[in-house]
């Protein structure tokens, strides 16, 4: 019975088993194709202008009346526009780079400006991993960013946001022009 709480040793076959499982498993991940839609800061960049351009038009949505109106139908071109470019990086494999965590936490941040405020229990937590993925990676939020929605000043940020001119991009307005 003294032997029975005996201190065991590792058998060299275990250590081989668990390194060659270990093995396995890292060649296994390495085989996984992971395919971003563009490089990295390529779509960090095109986020940026779609994101400016976003924010530009957004006072045209407070203001129009009228969904048919060339102002309207152009600057739901630009939303679109970002919403797809923000879906195409959030769906997109999970980065494995530095650079891609960056490029998704943009993207999140982006997505989830103003969650924090009037929404549900899953919006407020996309904010908030939005939020510590933008904090993990250092990333550096556009200027316009208004925040989360739970930040101190936000409402009279959004407020001073839609009481500006609107500025439609040209390339908008030819496309909606276009589709009329």
């Amino acid at each position: 019975m003294s032997h029975a709480f005996a201190t065991a040793r590792p058998t060299p076959s275990l250590r081989i088993s668990l390194a060659e499982r270990t093995a396995a498993l890292s060649a296994a991940l390495t085989r996984v194709r992971r395919t971003p839609v563009a490089p990295q800061s390529d779509t960090r960049a095109a986020l940026l202008v779609a994101y400016v351009e976003a924010q530009d038009v957004r006072p045209i949505f407070e203001q129009e009346d009228d969904h048919s109106t060339l102002r309207y139908r152009a600057a739901l071109k630009v939303e679109i526009r970002l919403r797809r470019l923000v879906s195409s990086v959030v769906e997109a494999p999970t980065p494995i780079t530095r650079d891609g965590l960056a490029t998704l936490a943009l993207a999140m941040a982006i997505d989830a400006e103003g969650r924090m405020q009037f929404r549900g229990d899953s919006d407020r937590e996309y904010a908030r991993a939005a939020r510590a993925l933008v904090l993990l990676t250092g990333t550096t939020l556009p200027a316009g960013f208004l925040g989360f929605g739970d930040e101190p000043g936000f409402e009279g940020r959004e407020t001073a946001l839609l009481a500006r001119p609107s500025r439609l991009p040209e390339w908008a307005q030819v496309e909606a022009s276009a589709a009329a």
